[in-house]
């Protein structure tokens, strides 16, 4: 269950968010499957969770962790398959945003822009490698003082899904 996955994961970041920042989930009320492994796709929201906390160097202000549905079309999600319905999640912080000629490199393995001794770098490259090994997609939208916003979609499931004793079965 991806609703269930994001809410672990904010519980489990809520303990590094500062006072003076708000850890802002909104989830449907309906479950939205997807067929990943769960340990990856937390691995995913806690990467970008902790960036957007190092993008808020401590600052008010809030980051947003959203999920929702959408169908592909060639307009809005070039590379995934059209007609097909994905799960949109938006991890969105007001931090200082990333700058056009560092975003195209964002991704590329032991790219970082915090200090030496403060990041491997890896942390956005295996974001990314997890979104295309589920056949999804991470895209940034970001720009200087405007903070950043991360959507990663992967492919709905409308399999079944059973559990048993507290995991899924497939």
């Amino acid at each position: 269950s991806l609703k269930k996955l994001a809410e672990d994961s904010a519980d489990f970041v809520k303990s590094s968010v500062p006072d003076n920042t708000l850890l802002k989930v909104e989830l449907p009320e309906d479950d939205i499957n997807i067929e990943a492994d769960p340990v990856q796709i937390n691995q995913i929201f806690i990467n970008i969770i902790n960036n957007a906390l190092y993008a808020m160097e401590n600052k008010n202000g809030v980051i947003g962790l959203s999920l929702s549905k959408i169908t592909a079309s060639p307009d809005n999600l070039v590379g995934l398959e059209p007609g097909r319905e994905y799960a949109a999640i938006s991890i969105k912080d007001k931090g200082c945003g990333i700058p056009k000629e560092i975003s195209s490199r964002i991704f590329d393995p032991f790219f970082s822009t915090k200090p030496k001794g403060e990041g491997s770098g890896m942390g956005l490259s295996v974001a990314l490698g997890i979104a295309k090994k589920f056949r999804g997609k991470l895209v940034l939208e970001s720009a200087p003082n405007s903070g950043s916003d991360f959507f990663f979609y992967l492919p709905v499931s409308y399999k079944e899904i059973s559990t048993c004793e507290g995991q899924e079965i497939r």
